[in-house]
């Protein structure tokens, strides 16, 4: 019986782990100053983590939480939100195309929306 109690108690406290309230807070942005890129399509509402590539923060990519594989890299990205690795955000924005023969971190995108996730 007693088995019976702590295993029930362990469910209900694992399922009110799995019901965090997140709110979000809209961030202020900025155009990208590279204007030579041509648009190649829109992405809207992605869910993603601030990820830094190397130990100083060089190179940062935004990893969507449903493709891993995938990554962006954001033109227009603010200071605030780009120091911090392991951020979690929403974003919308602009695909831009990559050029023959360059190589990038991850695919190029100017942000039109940005919002950070916060746990509440």
């Amino acid at each position: 019986m007693r088995l019976f109690i702590f295993l029930i108690a362990i469910l209900i406290s694992k399922s009110s782990c799995d019901s965090v309230v997140l709110e979000s807070k809209a961030i202020q942005l900025t155009s990208c100053e590279d204007k030579t890129r041509n648009t190649i399509g829109k992405i809207t509402e992605v869910e993603a983590i601030v990820t830094f590539l190397d130990n100083d923060g060089s190179i940062i990519v935004l990893v969507p939480n449903t493709d891993k594989t995938k990554r962006y890299v954001a033109c227009n990205l603010p200071k605030e939100v780009a120091l911090n690795d392991g951020t979690s955000i929403v974003f919308s924005g602009d695909v831009k195309e990559i050029r023959p023969n360059e190589r990038l971190a991850g695919t190029p995108v100017e942000l039109t929306e940005l919002k950070l996730k916060m746990i509440k």
